[in-house]
């Protein structure tokens, strides 16, 4: 009994010399006014740094956007999923510095634009036949620009064929540029407009080329292969292709006048990114 004794005596003084040695638990306080806060973990399991008054409150929510603004953006990938608005706001995030000369020469009524700050770029807005106040009316094949003088066009024509009368005759200046009649018609209109496109841009400048890829007569049109071989003439280097995919089906792929169904129906988009010279540059 009393080796026990002096084993449970001698385990004492060992435990208590470990727990002496030890530093002393201090409460953690408030980053803001120093009152002793409670210990236990605050939202996302971090350690809580402010107290629940309201100046300390609103110097928390301070300290998350400071946080916030500093974390580096998300990367730009090749898929969006959205509408053009996005695709556009995703590749001017990567592809436009401030102050570029950025010519949309089919501008429309700006729907491209939408959650894009085009005041960081000196703008230049044009369209066959403008529908919106302000913006420029030419004939993206014959462009008022000096050659050499402008860093980014943006490019997107007619792209969907409708032979007859179709309803892309009326819409889109449909009627004025394809005659909306073939894929072969929309093709050359394709590449007159990158070639004026090619002489208005500086060396290193960029093209953006919206297209799709169609069905015409039963048989597959690789418009998006079509126009990389165009750009490839033109002596311009492929840097990017972008995937625009919508958020929902459209109403093309929902139905169609077609009894039997020969082809995957074509929900997605591309934007091209052409860049002049790069074929020299790169060898």
């Amino acid at each position: 009994m009393a080796a026990l004794t002096y084993a449970e005596n001698g385990f004492c003084h060992v435990l208590f010399d470990i727990m002496e040695g030890m530093p002393e638990t201090v409460s953690p306080t408030c980053a803001r006014c120093g009152i002793p806060i409670s210990p236990s973990p605050g939202r996302g399991g971090r350690p809580r740094q402010f107290c629940d008054t309201p100046e300390c409150k609103r110097a928390r929510h301070a300290e998350s956007e400071r946080t916030r603004r500093h974390r580096p953006p998300p990367p730009v990938v090749t898929v969006t999923f959205g509408a053009n608005d996005h695709l556009i706001a995703d590749a001017a995030r990567l592809y436009l510095a401030d102050g570029a000369v950025v010519a949309d020469v089919t501008y429309g009524q700006g729907r491209f634009w939408k959650k894009t700050d085009t005041s960081r770029y000196r703008f230049l807005a044009s369209d066959l036949e403008p529908s919106a106040p302000g913006i420029l009316a030419a004939d993206f094949r014959s462009l008022p620009y000096e050659s050499g003088s402008v860093d980014a066009v943006v490019f997107d024509p007619p792209y969907i064929h409708s032979p007859g009368a179709g309803m892309y005759a009326a819409r889109y200046n449909g009627g004025a540029t394809t005659t909306a009649n073939s894929h072969a018609g929309i093709m050359a209109v394709y590449l007159s407009g990158m070639t004026e496109a090619a002489r208005v841009l500086r060396d290193g400048g960029r093209l953006w080329v919206k297209c799709k890829d169609t069905i015409a007569s039963e048989r597959q049109c690789w418009s998006h292969i079509d126009i990389h071989e165009m750009a490839k003439a033109l002596g311009m280097y492929a840097r990017d292709l972008f995937l625009l995919v919508p958020a929902a089906p459209s109403t093309v792929a929902a139905g169609g006048r077609w009894p039997r169904q020969l082809h995957a129906r074509k929900v997605h988009s591309y934007l091209w990114i052409f860049e002049t010279g790069g074929y020299r540059r790169r060898g």
